[in-house]
Formats: C-alpha cells, sequence, structure tokens
C-alpha cells in the first residue's frame, strides 16, 4: 500500500540515489516481495499436506492462495529490481525472505515445538 501511495516518490528518489539508495526506500519492496513470497511457500505447504487427503481441496488451496501470492511476488520483485540495482535489492530481498520463511514457518505448521531450547537459540543465529 505505501508503495502506491509513494509511487513517484520512490521512483524519484530511486532514480538520484541509484548508488546509494535510502535502506527504507530499498526495504519496501523487498519487503513486500518477501512477504508474499512466504504466504506463498506456506500455501505450497498447505497445498502439499492438503494433497494427502483431498485432491479437490488442495487444488482450490493452489488457485486461492499459491497462484495470487505468487504474482504478488513476482510483481514486487520486478519492482524493486526497477528501481534499485541488483546488488543491492537482491541480498536485502534474499534476507528478508529467509527470516520470514523461518519465523512464520516454524510458528504456523509449529515445527520449534519439537525443538529444545538450546536448539532454538541455535536457530534464532
Amino acid at each position: 500500500l505505501l508503495q502506491t501511495l509513494n509511487a513517484k516518490t520512490i521512483e524519484r528518489e530511486a532514480a538520484e540515489k541509484l548508488e546509494n539508495p535510502s535502506l527504507l526506500k530499498v526495504i519496501l519492496p523487498a519487503w513486500a516481495a518477501a512477504g508474499t513470497a512466504t504466504l506463498t511457500n506456506l500455501g505450497l505447504k498447505a497445498f502439499s499436506e492438503l494433497l494427502k487427503v483431498s485432491l479437490k481441496a488442495s487444488i482450490v488451496c493452489f488457485v486461492a492462495v499459491v497462484v495470487p501470492c505468487a504474482a504478488v511476488q513476482i510483481q514486487s520483485i520486478n519492482r524493486g529490481l526497477r528501481l534499485y540495482p541488483q546488488t543491492i535489492f537482491f541480498p536485502i530481498y534474499s534476507s528478508l525472505l529467509v527470516l520470514s520463511n523461518s519465523l512464520f514457518g516454524s510458528l504456523i505448521f509449529l515445527e520449534s515445538v519439537a525443538m529444545k531450547p538450546h536448539e532454538i537459540g541455535v536457530f534464532g543465529l
């Protein structure tokens, strides 16, 4: 939403500061892409779990969750790469993607329940 409201400002600042953009401005499209990528990955995990139970439910999950999230993810990645050089945008996007996938995957699918306290500390590193 912030990208849409501030589109002209972000594009102007990105063009002016191509080699040294504001980190907060780079994080906007990177976080949008990483957030929707996390939703896509969670949807794929749910799809694979539903596939064991019901083909019809898994198809509904795929069409209703995975496809729209993947479309927004691709749009956000393309927007970030259009605004900022790949060497600036992609590392931030990748870091946010790994962090959000790990955090939300462990919370939603209860993967952290089986971990011992020292394993959770290592996981946080």
